[in-house]
C-alpha cells in the first residue's frame, strides 16, 4: 500500500479557505466526509444519492454505493467558459477501469454487498447538491490536479484523494465512533491495525462514557445538527444525547437554533460557538472553581457548596 500522509484540520481548513473552484473543493468536503474510496468518488453518480426530501424519516443525504455498474468515468468536463462548459461523453471506460482491466466499475470495498454511506456533515452535503444540480457525474482526473495545485501553493505538499480517505478514520476515531461502523462505512471488514494504531494517538483517552467536551466537539464541528445527528456520529442513544444536550443548554453551551422538517417530523437543530475545551465554572458563592466534567463539578457543590 502507497503511503498515506493525510492533511491536518488546520490544513484542511486553509485548502477549504482557497479551494473556491468544484474541482478542489467537492473532493476536499465529500472524501473526509464520507470515507469512500477514491475510484468510488470518481465513479460517483447523481442516481446514487437519497436527498432527505425524498425520504421522509432521513436526517442527511445516503450515498448507496454499488459492488459493481457502469463506468461513468467515460464523461469529461470540458470548456473553461461558461457559455461552453459541459460533460462530453467518451467511447471507452476510464483509466482507473481500464488499468483494472474492467470494462465497468468494480467498488474496492470488501464487503460483500452495497453500503450506504450517510453524508453528516452540511459543507460536503452542500457542495453535492450544488454539482449535481447542474451535472450527473464526476468527471475530473483521479489525481486531482487543480487541488494538488492548490496544496503545493498552500501546505506545500501534494494532498491525494487516499489521503482525504484516511481524515474520514481519523476524524471519526476522534469523535468515539464504534470500529466496527468506521469500516462499514470506509467498505472494510476489519480496521487494519496501521489505521488504528495512526488514530489511536488522536483519540480520546476516555473510551466509555463521553465527556461534555467530546459532544461540543461534535457539535461544533457539523451544528446545527440534529439529535438523531449527533447520535449517529458518537455511537450514543438518542435519549443519553438529549440528556447532555438538558445540561449543555443550562449552561449556555449548546442552544436551539432552529427546526426542520414539518409536522410530527419536526426535529430540533443544536449549534454551539463555544470552544470545546471551554472548562465548567462553579458560580456558587462567585466560587470559579473549574472541572472537566459534569460530575466533578456536582460533587464540588455538594461538598464545597
Amino acid at each position: 500500500m502507497s503511503k498515506v500522509d493525510p492533511p491536518t484540520e488546520e490544513e484542511i481548513k486553509l485548502l477549504e479557505h482557497r479551494a473556491t473552484q468544484p474541482a478542489a473543493r467537492v473532493p476536499l468536503t465529500v472524501i473526509p466526509s464520507t470515507g469512500l474510496y477514491p475510484s468510488e468518488f470518481f465513479h460517483l453518480r447523481k442516481d446514487w444519492i437519497t436527498w432527505p426530501m425524498e425520504m421522509n424519516s432521513q436526517e442527511y443525504p445516503i450515498i448507496t454505493v454499488p459492488l459493481s455498474g457502469e463506468c461513468t468515468r467515460k464523461t469529461k468536463l470540458r470548456g473553461r467558459r461558461k457559455a461552453t462548459v459541459g460533460i462530453v461523453r467518451e467511447d471507452e471506460p476510464c483509466s482507473i477501469c481500464r488499468k483494472k482491466g474492467k470494462t465497468n466499475f468494480q467498488s474496492p470495498s470488501r464487503l460483500e454487498a452495497e453500503r450506504n454511506v450517510p453524508v453528516i456533515d452540511n459543507t460536503a452535503a452542500d457542495e453535492l447538491r450544488l454539482w449535481f444540480q447542474k451535472y450527473n457525474t464526476i468527471p475530473w482526473n483521479r489525481n486531482l490536479t487543480r487541488l494538488q495545485t492548490v496544496s503545493e501553493d498552500l501546505i506545500n505538499r501534494t494532498v491525494k484523494a487516499s489521503d482525504l480517505r484516511f481524515v474520514f478514520a481519523r476524524r471519526a476515531v476522534k469523535m468515539g465512533i464504534s470500529d466496527e461502523l468506521i469500516a462499514e462505512n470506509m467498505g472494510l471488514k476489519h480496521i487494519p491495525k496501521w489505521l488504528l494504531e495512526y488514530n489511536r494517538k488522536n483519540s480520546p483517552e476516555k473510551v466509555g462514557k463521553l465527556t461534555y467536551q467530546q459532544y461540543l466537539e461534535v457539535i461544533y464541528r457539523n451544528g446545527p445538527i440534529t439529535v438523531c445527528g449527533i447520535s449517529n456520529l458518537i455511537s450514543r442513544s438518542e435519549s443519553a444525547v438529549r440528556s447532555m444536550l438538558k445540561k449543555l443548554e443550562k449552561r449556555g453551551f449548546a442552544t436551539r437554533v432552529g427546526q426542520k422538517g414539518r409536522g410530527r417530523q419536526t426535529k430540533n437543530l443544536w449549534d454551539t460557538d463555544v470552544c470545546p475545551n471551554t472548562p465548567l465554572t462553579c458560580s456558587e458563592n462567585r466560587c470559579g472553581e473549574k472541572f472537566d466534567t459534569f460530575v466533578g463539578l456536582t460533587a464540588h457543590r455538594t461538598r464545597a457548596h
